[in-house]
């Protein structure tokens, strides 16, 4: 029987690109997954929880994504001094398919328009 090796410090940087990858190639699950092998070794390791936080965001276009979990992500880039401001922004709902909807100042709900020319860099 096949048996997997334990990923090692000098491992980290490979796998963390092989995560970064599966996440390019709509393969969430298995990028969660490297990135918890990554986080065994370097718990604290910023890239590895911001691909963590990312794949299990994209997890929500399967319908398993997991509040929680990315809360506990988000916990972890908290420890960072360059996370301490980390927060998350939004949330997917089955409200509005296919429109992107947020709350006003005073308790309504609009449609987000699409930006005109370059899209910005988005994380959700």
């Amino acid at each position: 029987m096949f048996k997997l090796k334990s990923l090692r410090k000098e491992g980290v940087p490979g796998a963390l690109e092989r995560a970064e990858r599966y996440r390019l190639l709509n393969e969430p699950f298995q990028a969660e997954s490297i990135c918890l092998d990554i986080l065994e070794v370097e718990s604290t390791h910023q890239r590895a929880l911001i691909t963590l936080l990312l794949a299990r965001t994209d997890q929500f276009l399967f319908g398993k994504g997991s509040p929680e979990a990315a809360g506990e992500v988000l916990a972890a880039m908290r420890h960072h001094p360059l996370g301490r401001e980390s927060a998350i922004i939004g949330r997917v709902t089955d409200k509005h398919p296919g429109m992107v909807t947020m709350k006003t100042a005073f308790g309504t709900t609009r449609i987000v328009d699409m930006l005109p020319g370059d899209q910005l860099p988005r994380i959700c």
